[in-house]
């Protein structure tokens, strides 16, 4: 049994150690989220990013977020640098904008629907990890904040973005040349 854990962990030592080597001579990256939490809603996404070397990137993403009872899209900066051969940190620079709908019933108990569109622009930072094989990449910003500094709109809208946004366990694959 001690063998074999033994075995196992020099195993994913060797693969963690590949990552870092398989960035080396890469300088483009483009990767998809299909899933995940971004923009405090469920967020799917394009991501684009240049190697400015093994252990760092810039790029900027672009998403649709769909939340309970909003919906709209959200773009990012961001600078990425690997802190090991696959845990990284990701301070960003990100924009939303969204249509929050809210239903309610007036005075005559008519269903009314009220929209409200929400522009806020944020700072944050993420974790996560990221593995490279060859060409083919995976990651997942584990978790993030995002704390907003600027809000453009009415009064009324800044009260809704006030709190910033989070970003948990949003998966990416895509591929690295």
């Amino acid at each position: 049994m001690i063998k074999f854990l033994v075995l196992t962990l020099l195993s994913l030592n060797l693969l963690a150690q590949s990552s870092m080597q398989n960035r080396e001579e890469k300088r483009f990256q483009v990767t998809g989220s299909p899933a995940g939490v971004n923009f405090s809603a469920s967020a799917i996404g394009f991501q684009a990013s240049y190697f400015l070397s093994a252990n760092s990137q810039v790029g900027f993403g672009i998403y649709d977020i769909d939340g309970f009872d909003f919906r709209g899209t959200g773009a990012e900066l961001f600078y990425k640098h690997f802190e090991s051969n696959t845990f990284y940190y990701r301070p960003t620079i990100s924009y939303r904008n969204v249509t929050n709908d809210e239903d309610y019933f007036d005075f005559f108990g008519t269903d009314e629907t009220a929209d409200t569109r929400l522009r806020d622009l944020a700072v944050g930072i993420k974790i996560g990890n990221q593995w490279q094989f060859n060409s083919f990449t995976l990651g997942c910003d584990w978790f993030g904040y995002s704390h907003v500094v600027a809000n453009f709109g009415r009064d009324d809208e800044a009260e809704t973005s006030r709190y910033g946004h989070i970003t948990v366990a949003s998966f990416y694959l895509g591929a690295s040349f």
